[in-house]
């Protein structure tokens, strides 16, 4: 009897040991994202759709950057790739006090790849208008579809 009642108290001690390890877990658990974690920081900015041309240009117009704008306070942008291969060569950002930023990728992408997040000059930005130059390394005339995504501060 004794026997089978260490063996219990033994098996409620792992258990609740397990419990207190996976909910420390989680709760020291930081969210991945740039450069500060926290949700809802991460803003969809638009889409361009690239054909196979040798140097195809997309333009995502974003946003008028009136006062009180959603999306003021971008410090940081990620490009993402979607379904066929592309190659980007650059990507030109326009801000609302009209200055740009190029940023100049040369990079091959696969489906479902993305770049790291990429400062943006200056303070928080506005971003009114992105150029994508790049072309679609499909078969078949496919079309490679390019996501951008903006990192709000707050």
């Amino acid at each position: 009897m004794k026997m089978q009642h260490r063996l219990a108290s033994a098996a409620l001690a792992l258990v609740a040991s397990t419990i207190a390890s996976v909910s420390f877990s989680n709760s020291t658990y930081a969210s991945p994202g740039y450069p500060y974690p926290g949700p809802g920081r991460e803003v969809y900015l638009g889409e361009a759709v690239l054909s196979s041309r040798e140097g195809d240009v997309d333009w995502i117009f974003v946003n008028d950057c009136r006062d009180g704008s959603w999306d003021r306070d971008l410090v940081a942008v990620q490009i993402e790739n979607t379904d066929t291969p592309v190659e980007l060569e650059s990507v030109v950002l326009r801000f609302g006090n009209g200055r740009t930023q190029m940023l100049r990728l040369r990079e091959f992408f696969r489906p479902w790849t993305s770049s790291r997040w990429i400062d943006l000059v200056g303070d928080r930005r506005c971003i009114r208008e992105i150029r994508v130059v790049g072309d679609a390394e499909g078969h078949n005339g496919r079309r490679a579809r390019v996501r951008v995504y903006g990192w709000r501060q707050r």
